[in-house]
């Protein structure tokens, strides 16, 4: 394959042989491209960091729903790890019933104010 060599034109004007465009036309082109490129992934880590930040968007409720399913595979094959799970969920049982008996004990009035 051929390098590609301007050539020379008469008021001065190079001229690719191979693409037939006037050279200063095809650096501009390429520059062209690498600007769009560049505010291409200028806008993608713009748009990260959006998903990022706060509650976080798409990306972190993708990799939190996956490791909350790896955790809980992990548990499942651990005997110690599942015997801990079942404490919390024990524990957790019983404080959600105390608070239903206390509500339940103490006057309407009280149970309703914020």
């Amino acid at each position: 394959m051929a390098t590609s060599r301007p050539m020379p034109m008469g008021l001065g004007l190079d001229v690719d042989i191979e693409t037939g465009m006037p050279v200063d036309i095809q650096q501009l082109a390429r520059e062209s491209q690498r600007e769009q490129r560049r505010q291409e992934q200028h806008s993608q880590y713009l748009r990260l960091v959006d998903d990022l930040r706060g509650q976080g968007g798409e990306v972190m409720r993708e990799v939190a729903a996956r490791l909350a399913t790896r955790i809980q595979q992990l548990i499942a094959d651990d005997p110690e790890a599942r015997t801990l799970a079942n404490l919390l969920t024990g524990v957790t049982t019983r404080l959600t019933a105390g608070e239903r008996i206390v509500q339940d004990m103490l006057p309407k009035e009280i149970v309703s104010q914020p």
